[in-house]
């Protein structure tokens, strides 16, 4: 199960800094036993100026709000 987790690392009257980073569980069960394993990975990050948002990915390259956050921009 995957899904997308934001925090807002920084804000202030310039800018806001936003961290998109993908949240996945997995459950399961051996021997009698259940267990559940997490990972957080980082996604894109968003900055948004009182007249325009963009986003970057891990690579620092530009990508479309929208195809990371629907209904963000």
């Amino acid at each position: 199960m995957d899904r997308l987790h934001t925090n807002i690392v920084f804000d202030d009257p310039r800018f806001m800094v936003t961290v998109v980073q993908s949240l996945e569980f997995r459950t399961g069960s051996s021997n009698h036993m259940r267990f559940m394993t997490g990972s957080l990975q980082p996604i894109a990050v968003i900055v948004k100026e009182p007249d325009k948002s963009y986003a970057l990915n891990m690579d620092a390259r530009l990508v479309d709000i929208d195809s990371i956050m629907p209904g963000a921009s």
